[in-house]
């Protein structure tokens, strides 16, 4: 390659890594839009009212769920996993966005273990045991995992008022 071709590449790669040393929190307003600046009070306030949300939306969804239906108890599994890993972290203090994508994290272990999982019938309760014992060592592996990430959640939510996340993981 010549030299004169490698500059225009240089000087791109070289304004990219400028532009994005800006750390400022941003938030798209929509596909397509600009993003705008968020505050980092603003960032935990809406942070705070996403998880509030879903552990409401948790709360209920155990209320209707038929606890002897396995294939529901794992659609709410999925779905709750989904709304975890969508929670939004832009503008959050390093302290709750590590612990945070830490949590998330093993959620998507959790999320890809009850994909891999044989469809339940409730017509079949002995085939969804069978299933469970099988999956039973990896849960157990992944709630060792979780728990001291937990733990920090708990207490560095103690620190910014996010009481709902006493809230999330095992057994909660």
């Amino acid at each position: 390659m010549k030299p004169i071709h490698t500059l225009p590449v240089l000087i791109l790669a070289g304004s990219l890594a400028f532009t994005g040393c800006d750390n400022k929190p941003t938030v798209a307003d929509g596909p397509g839009k600009p993003a705008a600046q968020v505050s980092e009070a603003d960032a935990i306030a809406n942070f705070k009212k996403e998880v509030e949300g879903i552990v409401k939306w948790e709360e209920d969804s155990k209320k209707t769920t038929p606890p002897n239906d396995p294939a529901a108890g794992m659609a709410m599994m999925t779905a709750m996993i989904a709304k975890f890993q969508a929670v939004s972290t832009n503008g959050l203090p390093a302290d709750l966005k590590g612990p945070w994508g830490e949590f998330t994290g093993v959620l998507g272990e959790l999320g890809t273990l009850v994909k891999g999982m044989p469809k339940i019938s409730k017509d079949k309760p002995d085939d969804g045991m069978k299933a469970m014992m099988e999956m039973l060592p990896k849960m157990m592996e992944l709630q060792t995992k979780v728990e001291p990430i937990v733990k920090k959640l708990s207490e560095v939510g103690k620190k910014y008022g996010l009481d709902a996340l006493d809230k999330v993981g095992p057994g909660k």
